[in-house]
Formats: C-alpha cells, sequence, structure tokens
C-alpha cells in the first residue's frame, strides 16, 4: 500500500482546462495524466499533467521512473490552478505541461500550446535568455535538489523528447515531443 502526504483534490479535465482560451481542435486533443511523484518533502505525492493524448503513456513512463530515482519535484499541477500565469507557476516552481501560450517574445506558439512540452522544477531549471533568468533571480546549479542533470533529461530524451539544457541558449526546465514532421 502506498501512502501519500496530504495533495490537492483531483481536477477533471474539464476542471484542468477552464479558462483555457484555445481553438478546440486542440483542446480535443489534450489529457490529463495523474502521476506518482517524490517531494521535496521526501514523501509521495499524486499530481496531475495536462498534455497530448498522444503523449500520455509516455508521461506516465518518465514520472515513474522519476519516482523510481526519488528525483525530487516541487508539485505537479495543471497550469488552471495558477490563473493561466507561467510566471506564477515558474515563482512557485511547479512542473506543468499543457498552457496555451507563445514561446517568449515571438507570436508561433509555445509546444507547450498543443500539449508537447512539459517544464520540470521551473524555479531550479530556469530558462537563461539574453542573460537573464526567468523566473527572474534564478540560478541553475546542478548540485541543488531537484535540478536536472543530463542523467535526468536521459529519462526523457531515451523516448525521443529534446532538453532544453542542450540549446544554446539554456532552458534548463524544458522537455518537448512533437508529432512527427512538426518543428
Amino acid at each position: 500500500m502506498r501512502v501519500f502526504s496530504k495533495d490537492k483534490p483531483l481536477l477533471s479535465l474539464k476542471e484542468a482546462l477552464t479558462g483555457a482560451v484555445c481553438p478546440m481542435d486542440i483542446r480535443q486533443t489534450l489529457n490529463i495524466v495523474e502521476v506518482e511523484y517524490w517531494g521535496f518533502d521526501e514523501q509521495l505525492h499524486k499530481g496531475q499533467i495536462v498534455v497530448h493524448a498522444s503523449l500520455t503513456n509516455e508521461t506516465r513512463s518518465i514520472f515513474s521512473e522519476l519516482l523510481q530515482k526519488r528525483f525530487p519535484i516541487q508539485s505537479i499541477e495543471p497550469i488552471v490552478v495558477y490563473h493561466w500565469s507561467d510566471n506564477e507557476s515558474m515563482q512557485e516552481n511547479n512542473t506543468s505541461g499543457f498552457n496555451y501560450r507563445n514561446v517568449l517574445g515571438t507570436e508561433r506558439l509555445s509546444n507547450h500550446a498543443t500539449g508537447r512540452a512539459i517544464d520540470v522544477n521551473p524555479k531550479i531549471n530556469p530558462y537563461f535568455r539574453n542573460g537573464a533568468s526567468i523566473p527572474p533571480n534564478a540560478t541553475y546549479d546542478v548540485g541543488r535538489k531537484g535540478a536536472i542533470t543530463p542523467v535526468i533529461a536521459q529519462v526523457f530524451e531515451r523516448r525521443g523528447w529534446r532538453w532544453g539544457g542542450r540549446w544554446r541558449e539554456k532552458d534548463w526546465q524544458h522537455f518537448d515531443k512533437t508529432a512527427q514532421g512538426e518543428h
């Protein structure tokens, strides 16, 4: 029997998408995935992440492997909990998937907008753009609890996901997997 620390109530997909301003064709491709994770409090937790339905089983497998490695995650909640604010979610170090938004500073949809990206512990694994960290004042330290290392990144990469920690402008928190033929 698994013992979980006290977690927030689980949401339905409909609840997790409440208030999302996105096309119906995208909404219909999403799924909410319940995952177990090892918390910063060294307790077992249940969380939920919204991803593209085709990534449901991979997402379960990825988080199962992270749990087996006892990789600590602060929280895993759909972005609706943060009123669709990526900044608020990042400040709380929340791991999330779907969020209908553009790539920062562009008019191009993010892979998060189709449920094909996951950000893990973003306050500990910030994105660096033009020398500034996002979220602000965050630093990346490979020795810090919850930091994505190449060993942790391989859990995603073995399944065909890309890690932003390998990019020129580092996005340590970011993993994505596009459909065949997409960029």
